[in-house]
């Protein structure tokens, strides 16, 4: 099992580790070389803390890459700073960044009206599922076993046919 471990600038026998345990990450607190804290992560918590990190450590690079954009499908992480909402939890498009403690209005995917949108105070961005597109390469093989498998329908064929036929098919 990796671990990786960071002793403090401050205190060398101070330090925090962190390793995959089962499905979660783990992080100790170590003071003194004593067992202070356990704290376990989903693996996204876990990502969303180390590069909260190192924008705080002055990565550009990290801050840029991972900089939310209007368009971008996001997750509401914190509706608001005091207490949780039913709107936590929720996902849609980043409408619009503004400069005040609710910096984020979302419009959310599992509603028509376009006036469904709530201000959020933090978001985070996950993956645009409606803007991936299969492989036209993959489709158009696909379509050649498709055809394949119907043109040997009834006949004794193996998959190793079924492979062969759509090779021919598509003039391999």
């Amino acid at each position: 099992m990796t671990t990786h471990t960071v002793a403090c600038d401050r205190g060398p026998s101070d330090a925090i580790a962190a390793s995959r345990e089962g499905d979660t990450v783990r992080l100790i607190a170590r003071q003194s070389g004593e067992f202070k804290l356990d704290v376990f992560l989903a693996p996204e918590r876990a990502i969303e803390f180390a590069r909260g990190i190192l924008e705080l450590a002055g990565d550009q690079v990290t801050a840029e890459v991972h900089a939310l954009r209007v368009g971008d499908r996001v997750k509401i992480t914190k509706y608001r700073e005091w207490g949780a909402s039913t709107f936590e939890g929720r996902t849609g498009r980043l409408l619009e960044i503004d400069s005040d403690s609710i910096p984020y209005r979302v419009q959310f995917d599992d509603s028509d009206d376009s006036t469904d949108w709530e201000w959020a105070t933090e978001v985070r961005r996950i993956p645009d599922v409606t803007t991936t597109s299969p492989d036209p390469a993959e489709s158009q093989r696909e379509s050649f076993v498709a055809r394949a498998k119907e043109l040997l329908d009834g006949t004794t064929h193996g998959g190793s046919d079924v492979v062969r036929m759509a090779a021919f098919l598509a003039g391999e």
